[in-house]
């Protein structure tokens, strides 16, 4: 579901579940029902078009029903737990 999927330098990637997400923005990917994206002991991993990891992120627990997300578009900050997700795309 994400081979392929472009995000612009300075943009986020928004992944959201199929019939679970009811945001204002638009997802980059819609992450369907039948797939499960672990809410413990998984990980995204984002290469560029030659293969190299440029960004990555892991986590051990997000609790049902928040986000878990970066703070910035800037690759150097770090991921969390979101309680009010403020939600943004590749756009």
């Amino acid at each position: 579901r994400l081979n392929g999927k472009v995000v612009p330098t300075g943009k986020y990637l928004l992944i959201t579940h199929e019939g679970g997400y009811a945001g204002a923005v638009a997802g980059d990917v819609t992450w369907p029902a039948s797939y499960a994206l672990a809410y413990t002991n998984n990980s995204i991993t984002i290469y560029n078009a030659s293969g190299v990891v440029v960004d990555q992120v892991v986590w051990t627990d997000i609790p049902k029903d928040k986000s878990y997300g970066r703070s910035s578009p800037d690759v150097g900050a770090g991921f969390g737990v979101m309680d009010t997700p403020s939600p943004k795309n590749s756009q």
